[in-house]
């Protein structure tokens, strides 16, 4: 499984229909119900809805899953310790390809 974060922003728009295509079980990480809405829409049923700097919404959103396409929160004052602290999410969870963007 591949858990795409701000999948409802620039990037994930446009990554999470070709993951969907080429069949990839999909989680996405949204912020808000009102994404989690939009990325059901566009197919996805996996979906974590929450801020990635609350620890356990990072937890939920790294559980079970072998690849990450993190996107991190931009021009956010905590931007870099949140992408730090989804890198350590990943690691006891199993995560085994990063992709930090």
């Amino acid at each position: 499984m591949i858990v795409v974060t701000a999948a409802n922003g620039n990037q994930g728009r446009l990554l999470v229909p070709k993951l969907l295509q080429s069949g990839v079980h999909l989680r996405a990480c949204v912020r808000s119900e009102e994404w989690e809405a939009a990325v059901r829409a566009a197919g996805v049923d996996d979906v974590v809805v929450g801020d990635l700097n609350d620890s356990e919404v990072l937890a939920r959103a790294m559980n079970g899953v072998a690849q990450v396409y993190y996107v991190g929160p931009a021009l956010q004052p905590a931007e870099r310790e949140t992408g730090l602290a989804a890198v350590d999410a990943a690691a006891p969870a199993g995560v085994k390809h990063f992709v930090f963007s």
